[in-house]
């Protein structure tokens, strides 16, 4: 996932813009050769770092052997993350049978609630990184950039005038003026630019809708970018305002989002 999240931001800076499409005229309009132009630029890339990839392996002339070697990894991984997931669940039923106890000394009633994520196996990754090769995958993926951009735009002029506004007026000459030092200080600071961690929830992919609920109560609608799977996690920049930053929120497959076959 190194190619697809950080190897590629040169790639993502020079062509993310061209995404900036409004959904009418995506509707209307179509998609423009530019963006298939990027595709192509994309995919490409993919397939000379791969090679790359054979060729130091040892797999240049052997593409059966690549394929076998694979198979064996991604059968290996998997009964490492499985045995994995099995150790963590059976933890979490020691810790759940402790909250009980707890709960039931407390005369609390409430079933405490337990959230974990399946661990990526390397089969998922593969399978994430297939899918960017797919035409659909890649655009939403370049359309989230777009919207992920756009907000931390919208965020960073927010505060800006924020931070403006609370500004000091700047002192002329004979202009004697008392200012309250105390009352500035207590003053609470404008809103802070912050996180909000999401988790791609089963059943969804890279390209998926998501709907999920901020902090401050908005509701947000984002995609889920390319190289996730279920259970892996991506930041989705917000006003973090009295939390402070850093908050998981759950996230939803959108009302009417189909998974495609």
């Amino acid at each position: 996932m190194k190619l697809l999240n950080d190897d590629l931001h040169e790639f993502y800076t020079r062509w993310t813009s061209v995404f900036d499409q409004e959904a009418e005229n995506l509707a209307n309009q179509g998609h423009t050769h530019e963006q298939y132009a990027a595709f192509q630029e994309y995919t490409s890339i993919i397939e000379n770092r791969l090679l790359d990839f054979c060729s130091q392996e040892g797999f240049h002339q052997d593409a059966q052997g690549l394929f076998n070697e694979l198979q064996r990894l991604v059968h290996k991984d998997q009964e490492q993350v499985d045995a994995q997931l099995k150790r963590v669940l059976a933890e979490v039923e020691e810790k759940k049978e402790e909250l009980r106890a707890k709960a039931t000394e407390q005369g609390d009633s409430e079933k405490p609630l337990i959230l974990i994520c399946k661990p990526a196996a390397l089969g998922d990754l593969m399978h994430s990184l297939v899918q960017q090769t797919e035409y659909q995958n890649f655009s939403a993926s370049m359309r989230f950039r777009v919207e992920q951009d756009r907000m931390m735009k919208m965020l960073l002029a927010g505060l800006e005038a924020e931070t403006q506004q609370g500004a000091l007026p700047a002192p002329t000459a004979g202009d004697l003026e008392v200012v309250d030092v105390e009352a500035e200080q207590r003053a609470p600071p404008p809103p802070a630019i912050g996180t909000m961690t999401v988790t791609v929830p089963e059943g969804c992919e890279a390209g998926s809708q998501l709907s999920l609920t901020a902090p401050d109560g908005q509701q947000l609608s984002v995609t889920v970018p390319g190289g996730l799977a279920p259970g892996m996690s991506f930041e989705v920049p917000c006003r973090s305002g009295g939390y402070g930053g850093g908050y998981t929120v759950p996230a939803v497959p959108a009302p009417g989002y189909a998974k495609s076959q």
